[in-house]
């Protein structure tokens, strides 16, 4: 049909409960991101840019990271000017009127590339250090800027900083706005052989990765290597 889906993002893809179209909308937000948006049902997105040499309908992959930044621009924060479907520029492909097969049932996600013991040997350190024989608890502190969820693009959290204690994670006020508000996710990291595992349960709204996380561990190390290791003694 001569669209796009954009790459996967590795998360867990579910598959979409009908093929039929109940309702089609068009967005201008040219004078942002440069885009034209078309949206069926309110959850697949297609998107083009009028100044690529070329330009042709995209499906943003409902699992992919982009797509929770632009459906929140959309429907969420209202930033995109939605328009009729005579208002698109005549120059343009038609727009899609029905979801492709392949997207809605697209293949499943490679796995995720182990993250070798190499790769962060301070961390590794601190793990066989550990009272769990390999394994740690850590607090994953994230930032909202309050401001662009009511008034910008939408809301997300970021990875800020990790602890090794919740109370640590819970008094972290950095000062750095009025508008800052901050979101602890609780996780755990451990040795498995040649390789580090990770688990931090995200939530809506979340934007961070397994690396993230074990990088912001290893400068926990390193700021602090006392509180590290009263935690691995603990």
């Amino acid at each position: 049909m001569g669209f796009e889906p954009i790459e996967n993002a590795g998360k867990d893809t579910e598959v979409a409960p009908s093929v039929d179209a109940r309702e089609i909308e068009y967005y201008d937000d040219t004078w942002d991101s440069g885009c034209y948006f078309t949206c069926i049902d309110r959850h697949y997105i297609f998107r083009i840019r009028p100044d690529d040499p070329e330009p042709k309908w995209e499906c943003i992959n409902p699992n992919h990271s982009s797509w929770d930044s632009v459906h929140q621009r959309i429907y969420r924060n209202y930033r995109a000017d939605p328009i009729s479907k005579e208002q698109l520029p005549s120059s343009l492909p038609s727009p899609p009127t029905e979801v492709p097969v392949e997207v809605l049932n697209p293949p499943p996600p490679e796995p995720p590339k182990p993250i070798r013991r190499e790769e962060y040997p301070e961390l590794v350190e601190y793990l066989l250090r550990c009272v769990g024989h390999g394994a740690a608890a850590l607090h994953l502190v994230l930032y909202e800027d309050t401001y662009e969820s009511s008034f910008g693009d939408g809301e997300f959290h970021y990875p800020e900083i990790v602890f090794f204690d919740l109370e640590s994670a819970r008094n972290y006020r950095p000062g750095k706005s009025e508008w800052y508000k901050y979101h602890i996710r609780p996780g755990v990291v451990w040795l498995d052989g040649e390789v580090i595992g990770c688990d931090v349960p995200g939530r809506l709204f979340d934007q961070f990765s397994t690396q993230d996380v074990l990088r912001l561990t290893t400068a926990a190390i390193r700021k602090n290597p006392g509180a590290a290791a009263q935690a691995a003694d603990s």
